[in-house]
């Protein structure tokens, strides 16, 4: 949990009326809440940034092969 977590997971406010819980790892508190990074975006979705959004890396095999490193250094695994 210390990795996790900004303080160890022990975070107050400055007045100590209220705890908070921080993430510090990539993608801060959705890391360790819901984890997006470990869920793949579909291939619609990559071909619509491409195109509406002039972000043709998206839609490459490139950035396909660069989130399949991601998802291995991160021990991705379906549940």
């Amino acid at each position: 949990m210390d990795r996790h977590y900004e303080k160890g997971g022990i975070f107050c406010s400055t007045n100590v009326t209220t705890v908070l819980f921080a993430g510090t790892t990539v993608g801060g508190g959705s890391a360790v809440n819901w984890c997006p990074a470990s869920i793949r975006n579909p291939e619609a979705v990559k071909r619509e940034w491409a195109r509406e959004h002039g972000l043709p890396v998206f839609a490459s095999l490139e950035y396909g092969r660069a989130m399949d490193a991601v998802y291995t250094r991160l021990g991705v695994a379906a549940v």
